[in-house]
């Protein structure tokens, strides 16, 4: 799963808008991985994402995330997320784990194009693909589309629409 694959926006919106999962097989390489997943938690910070965190904890770098204790915590079940806007920060992070050949899952979540495009340079051959087909159903119960903009932003729906228009209503009011 990523936690981007059901954002909503335009392209140009959204073609800086990567997510990066990085995650171990319980049934293959799991055991023994936690130096693994703390060698690309060194990569990632050293290329500089715009947010990441720790999933157990909620903990994250717009909450006052403490990198020495992100860098230290891992274990064989880490689950790594890291968000980043420029696509050759994860260029770099791609080419870097590629060379270190570590054999840990990652996934590269964003525009199509812009993704199969850092692929392709990379000599990467993706072997899965997620698309999000949109909500089928009632949609006229969903809120407007500049709202969905922004509850979309997490895949688990944890924004709530009604802040989404209040905080929207308080920047148009010049409050916030």
């Amino acid at each position: 799963m990523t936690h981007s694959l059901h954002r909503r926006g335009s392209v140009e919106s959204l073609q800086n808008d990567f997510v990066v999962i990085v995650r171990s097989s319980i049934d293959v390489n799991r055991v023994g991985c936690g130096p693994k997943f703390q060698r690309i938690r060194q990569i990632l910070h050293a290329v500089g994402p715009v947010n990441t965190g720790l999933a157990e904890t909620g903990e994250n770098m717009a909450h006052g995330l403490d990198v020495n204790a992100w860098l230290a915590r891992t274990s064989d079940d880490t689950i790594i997320c890291s968000v980043f806007s420029d696509k050759d920060k994860v260029r770099q992070v791609l080419e870097q784990i590629k060379a270190e050949d570590l054999g840990i899952s990652i996934t590269v979540s964003g525009v199509i194009d812009e993704v199969f495009g850092l692929a392709k340079g990379l000599g990467l051959k993706p072997h899965t693909v997620n698309l999000s087909l949109g909500v089928l159903g009632k949609t006229e119960l969903l809120p407007p589309e500049e709202i969905l903009d922004m509850t979309t932003m997490c895949g688990h729906s944890l924004i709530a629409t009604e802040l989404a228009q209040k905080l929207k209503a308080q920047v148009a009011a010049g409050k916030v």
